[in-house]
């Protein structure tokens, strides 16, 4: 953070402990921004914007390798209205 940083990437964030554990690394790391990547999903995006996430990093979970291999905008656009919804 002192070197220009805005936030730190917590990788993998689900195989680390999920929502509880983003929370617990708030309090050691004083108010440092926190981006979960690495099995966030629909199921879990808003538990880790509970837990005090700045924004969340999504990938595979999300978006499916054979729909991002043929640019299938409306497979994307569809996994992405999922996750805004729980997210609304």
């Amino acid at each position: 953070m002192d070197l220009g940083a805005l936030a730190v990437k917590v990788f993998p964030a689900e195989q680390l402990g999920g929502p509880a554990y983003l929370g617990a690394l708030r309090a050691p790391l004083h108010g440092i921004p926190l981006l979960p990547s690495g099995g966030v999903d629909a199921t879990n995006a808003a538990d880790y914007m509970e837990a005090g996430a700045i924004g969340l990093i999504v990938g595979g979970q999300i978006f499916s390798r054979q729909s991002m291999t043929r640019g299938d905008d409306r497979a994307i656009s569809e996994a992405l209205r999922g996750l805004l919804e729980v997210l609304a």
